[in-house]
């Protein structure tokens, strides 16, 4: 209660210009010509965090060159293996009778795989936008005993955003279920589908309003966001996070965030709580801009054994040596709030009694380079130094290597991360990306980090061949990946073992046959490898989806 009422405080700082009315254009028409819906305008609900990571502020960086298509981040996902590559949709231009704000896409695959994408737009003017979403996607059967490996993923969300002369106001709500069977069993055992089912539903809404008369002295943004999670067993989680931004002149400011959460389980029933305040002050001198405060944080509820709140000074600088060469670093530290809906995200193979516990971070250096030679290229390198006590990762359980557990170091574990990003269009029919990483883990406590990559590699392209077919390929690299082996039976024969590296090719073809219908062809896993991204539970090898689109 003590942090709410920390945060309270806080947002008091933000001015009571908050509570005017909104201010909307009054023409209700869509106009005639071309219309867009820009990536930005989209509501995005809260994501999950890494086992490791925190919220870091922005690092400065030069803005990078325009992808048109999805350019996203490599998270594999072992659950649903939701395809990430889809081709930009035409722009058309001309009378409103040409204009399609609506976008369904609907295929079947190998594998028993149907899949449909569903985006409705409604746009009343350039001011009130709507959006209504529906994601399916599943596999009637995957690579080990047919029907016990198969899973499912559904997703339906409708989000909205006004935008007055003064103030915006965003809404959304998500809500999504996930299907997916415990088969990381012992080869030639015997059991039942329905025992090994395991079941997630996921519920977010967000409500946010933010300043954005540029006239103002004083910016502010103002966000709340529930989120619930349940599976078919006893496990539940849910929580409000609440964050404010405030700053005067953009030379004060200071940014805040509260979560609560009542985390269940078969054997306990648990409420934890986050807070964190960063006030900081900015300095621009010539072509030098530099942020200098402190972080506070604190938790309650948990059963972690260090302190339960900290300051960290926080500090951030960039530096322009010309226009085309810019030079960044981040300070910052402070208590990393775990969640188990940040887990279940991410592996859906979790135990029964799962614990969930917060990580500090003693600090978080950041520094690097963004370089951008030209329009077209853009191209950012860092380097990440962190050191975090009771830092969390995934490991089997033992003897019974079905679930997994998070195990989490109880000293101090050393990160290292050399990081590289780059996007390039070649033109208007060619864009090429890159995301890569490679990683280090050291700690007095553990030798082998189980389930956490050392390598990651991401390089995307989209490719318009002619007017009306597009290409887009993608490939992925997930390496240095160890698991934790047993024979299912005893304790004590557990022994690390070195999984493949995750190497995957996919391609996606896409042809416009009119304005209105398009067909597509998709390949993922060309290289056909049952590889694992945890262990004992190999992923399906080649799948390819055939289909169809409608604009309207």
């Amino acid at each position: 209660m003590k942090f709410v009422l920390m945060l309270i405080c806080s947002i008091c700082l933000v001015p009571l210009a908050m509570a005017q009315d909104l201010e909307i254009e009054e023409d209700g028409e869509v106009q005639t010509g071309e219309i867009i819906i820009e990536k930005d305008r989209k509501i995005v609900l809260p994501q999950a965090r890494k086992l490791y990571e925190k919220v870091n502020s922005p690092e400065y960086e030069i803005e990078a060159a325009t992808f048109p298509g999805e350019f996203k981040i490599f998270n594999y996902s072992p659950a649903t293996q939701l395809p990430t590559l889809r081709a930009a949709q035409p722009k058309l231009e001309g009378t409103q009778d040409d204009v399609y704000n609506h976008y369904v896409k609907v295929g079947f695959g190998n594998y028993s795989s149907p899949m449909l994408v569903a985006d409705m737009n409604l746009i009343t003017n350039q001011s009130r936008i709507f959006r209504l979403n529906l994601d399916h996607l599943s596999f009637g059967k995957g690579a080990k005993d047919g029907k016990n490996s198969g899973s499912a993923y559904t997703n339906a969300g409708i989000n909205g955003k006004i935008i007055g002369e003064s103030i915006t106001f965003s809404t959304g709500v998500n809500y999504s279920i996930t299907n997916d069977y415990f088969y990381g069993y012992q080869p030639g055992l015997e059991v039942d589908r329905s025992d090994i089912k395991h079941k997630y539903d996921f519920i977010n809404a967000l409500v946010g309003i933010e300043d954005n008369d540029q006239d103002n002295l004083v910016d502010y943004s103002l966000s709340v966001s529930y989120e619930s999670v349940k599976d078919n067993y006893a496990a539940s989680e849910s929580g409000v996070e609440i964050g404010a931004g405030f700053n005067y002149a953009k030379t004060i400011f200071i940014d805040n965030e509260a979560i609560l959460t009542k985390y269940k389980q078969t054997s306990f029933d648990l409420s934890r709580s986050f807070f964190r305040i960063n006030p900081y002050y900015r300095i621009e001198a010539g072509e030098a801009t530099i942020d200098a405060g402190f972080s506070f944080t604190a938790i309650s509820g948990g059963v972690e054994t260090f302190g339960s709140s900290t300051i960290f000074p926080f500090a951030r600088a960039s530096y322009s040596i010309s226009e085309q060469v810019n030079l960044f670093a981040n300070l910052d530290g402070g208590m990393s709030f775990n969640s188990y809906a940040d887990y279940a995200r991410e592996n859906p193979y979790l135990m029964d009694d799962l614990a969930v516990l917060s990580s500090r971070i003693n600090y978080d250096f950041k520094a690097g380079a963004a370089i951008k030679p030209a329009q077209q290229f853009a191209l950012t390198a860092y380097v990440q130094l962190q050191s975090i006590k009771n830092m969390g990762y995934y490991q089997n359980m033992l003897p019974d290597t079905t679930t997994f557990e998070v195990a989490y170091i109880p000293g101090n574990t050393s990160v290292v991360e050399f990081g590289s990003k780059m996007q390039f269009d070649i033109n208007s029919d060619n864009q090429i990306g890159l995301n890569a990483a490679i990683l280090s883990y050291s700690s007095k406590d553990v030798t082998d980090f189980y389930n956490l990559p050392t390598s990651r590699v991401e390089l995307i392209g989209n490719h318009k061949i002619m007017d009306k077919l597009s290409i887009g390929w993608q490939f992925n690299l997930l390496g240095g990946i160890k698991g934790l082996a047993s024979n299912g039976l005893t304790t004590g024969n557990e022994t690390t073992t070195s999984m493949s590296a995750i190497t995957e090719f996919n391609l996606n073809l896409d042809y416009q046959i009119n304005d209105r219908i398009g067909a597509f062809l998709r390949f993922d896993n060309i290289l056909n490898k049952n590889y694992e991204r945890f262990y004992n539970y190999p992923m399906r090898g080649l799948q390819v989806k055939a289909g169809v689109s409608f604009r309207f």
